[in-house]
């Protein structure tokens, strides 16, 4: 039942990002990590939607990533951002679900530690190798980011559950990785199971966050998982 609410969360953000881009002459919202363009960029940056003050509404008047939906009106259901089948752990720092981003005083979007953070990634590829001679397997996978859906590829994702640490990795039973939900191209939603994505050189083995080698800190992984990912 949960993965069907997902499957149902990405299929109300594709068909937003289509009149998105409708509305705005094929463009669609640029995503925050876009490491040609931004060298600095890193994947944790496409969770992110607003900034503000904590415990305070935030400033949706300036937002990041799939927050351009909200702000323009098309989904201003907080509860659509946000995958149900994600539970972790209390005690890890970053908090990535719906509960933590609204209070019985604020309604979500509510800041908190300064951010409102989704747990779906925003991270349009095109069908464009960023990479046309690469120097391994690893950027053989990569694409560049689409800017406009006329860029898309029904083979390469969009929007995907959330990608950071192994430890908040959604629909994973009995530590064996089952698949990630993922919006496509052609605006279709699957459950991709690619075997090689779930290798566990491109994950922590449970480590988090410390040392940067979960996908959601370390560009060279988290392009490989989603450039891996197939329909």
């Amino acid at each position: 039942a949960l993965r069907t609410s997902c499957t149902n969360n990405l299929r109300q953000i594709g068909l937003a990002l289509v009149a998105y881009s409708g509305d705005y002459d094929d463009q669609i919202p640029p995503t925050m990590f876009n490491p040609e363009k931004n060298v600095a960029s890193e994947p944790w940056m496409s969770y992110l939607m607003f900034g503000g003050s904590d415990g305070q509404r935030a400033n949706t008047q300036y937002p990041m990533n799939l927050g351009f939906l909200y702000t323009v009106g098309l989904i201003t259901s907080g509860g659509s951002y946000y995958d149900p089948g994600l539970r972790h752990a209390d005690s890890l720092p970053i908090k990535q679900e719906l509960k933590n981003y609204q209070s019985p005083k604020v309604p979500w979007p509510m800041c908190y530690r300064g951010r409102v953070r989704g747990n779906y990634m925003y991270y349009p590829q095109s069908g464009q190798l960023a990479r046309p001679n690469p120097k391994n397997d690893m950027e053989a996978q990569w694409r560049l980011v689409a800017t406009k859906s006329g860029q898309f590829s029904s083979e390469s994702t969009i929007v995907t559950d959330l990608i950071y640490t192994e430890a908040t990795r959604p629909h994973t039973s009995n530590d064996n990785p089952t698949g990630i939900n993922a919006l496509w191209g052609d605006t279709h939603v699957s459950f991709s199971t690619t075997k090689a994505a779930f290798n566990p050189n491109l994950w922590d083995r449970g480590a988090h966050h410390v040392g940067k080698q979960n996908p959601g800190d370390n560009p060279v992984k988290f392009r490989t998982i989603v450039g891996l990912l197939r329909p």
